[in-house]
């Protein structure tokens, strides 16, 4: 399921409508997307600003809502639902990023945010490999150009005790 039918499927809910009318200010933040290659057992969240806590949408057979408080009550920027790249787009644009990095290793995860970042709206991507190699990938969400892309190794997040 990509955003925008996430986004329709959960405006269409009875949970939402009752938490839209609970919280008329509430806006939409964040998209999150785990694309597993393994299990084919994929994650889609859509996070709203609301006060000073998200309500993170758990879109699946069932729509369900977790509220969390926000780190040190920031607001989170407000996104736009009328992207031009969607999940499958961004799939495609993450695998020329892969074949261009010379990654062969088996894709195991994709994590996607869709969410703003220095002022643009982005797909903030984490490919995990097989080889525990990772690429991080932001794509611009309205016209698909690649803003960075870092290959690291998950090894790298690990420190060594002192």
């Amino acid at each position: 399921m990509n955003f925008k039918e996430a986004l329709e499927k959960l405006e269409k809910s009875s949970e939402f409508l009752k938490f839209r009318k609970e919280n008329p200010k509430a806006y939409l933040c964040a998209g999150f997307f785990v694309l597993d290659f393994e299990s084919n057992q994929d994650t889609q969240q859509i996070d709203f600003q609301c006060e000073e806590k998200i309500a993170a949408f758990s879109v699946a057979k069932e729509i369900s809502i977790k509220m969390e408080e926000t780190a040190d009550k920031k607001k989170v920027p407000s996104i736009k639902p009328e992207i031009k790249i969607d999940v499958d787009e961004m799939q495609k644009i993450a695998g020329r990023e892969i074949e261009k990095n010379k990654i062969s290793t088996k894709l195991n995860k994709i994590i996607a945010i869709l969410q703003m970042h220095d002022e643009k709206q982005i797909w903030n991507l984490t490919c995990i490999f097989a080889s525990l190699v990772m690429l991080r990938l932001h794509i611009d969400a309205f016209s698909g150009n690649v803003l960075r892309a870092d290959k690291s190794s998950l090894f790298d997040f690990v420190q060594k005790p002192k």
